[in-house]
């Protein structure tokens, strides 16, 4: 998502050709459906998901999605394939925002909420701190489309590792 936050407003003004004011409407346009479907998504769909395929499984589908979407994204000439992997990444967002505190709180037994939180966000932070120092080198070597391509399969490594930590979960 950080790649995304970050390369899209370059990436859509030479995707479409566009000039920088269109460009910053079409990156509005792209935050208001992540920020509006996620929503929608999160009080709608994703109680169904966790009650059929659980916690683990919804948050497996919803990055596999994301990834996808953000290679949309990556890839895309036209508005309409824009919108196509913003409306991907939308519903990866609802499960981003959501379902990991879900899964760390339901793995707290001995009441220590907060100790659990703060280790979690650590595993949030790190990454973005470390991107971010990095974004001066990153931004002259690689493109804004190859930027969001490597968010793309960071994304689907983390459907991966999910994957492979809610398998190890329920054996132990």
């Amino acid at each position: 998502m950080f790649a995304l936050w970050v390369f899209a407003l370059p990436h859509i003004r030479v995707a479409l050709s566009v000039d920088e004011g269109t460009a910053i409407r079409w990156m509005g346009i792209g935050l208001a459906i992540i920020a509006g479907l996620g929503a929608v998504w999160n009080s709608t769909a994703l109680p169904q998901l966790y009650a059929r395929i659980g916690h683990a499984g919804t948050h497996v589908v919803s990055l596999c999605g994301g990834g996808a979407g953000l290679y949309v994204i990556a890839s895309a000439h036209t508005a309409l394939t824009l919108v196509a992997g913003f409306l991907a990444v939308g519903i990866a967002w609802a499960s981003i925002s959501n379902t990991p505190y879900a899964l760390v709180s339901a793995r707290v037994v001995d009441g220590h909420y907060e100790r659990a939180m703060a280790r979690f966000n650590f595993s949030v932070v790190i990454p973005q701190v470390a991107l971010a120092l990095s974004l001066g080198w990153l931004i002259g070597e690689v493109s804004p489309s190859q930027a969001i391509a490597a968010g793309s399969g960071a994304m689907a490594g983390a459907a991966l590792i999910m994957l492979v930590a809610a398998r190890t979960s329920l054996r132990n």
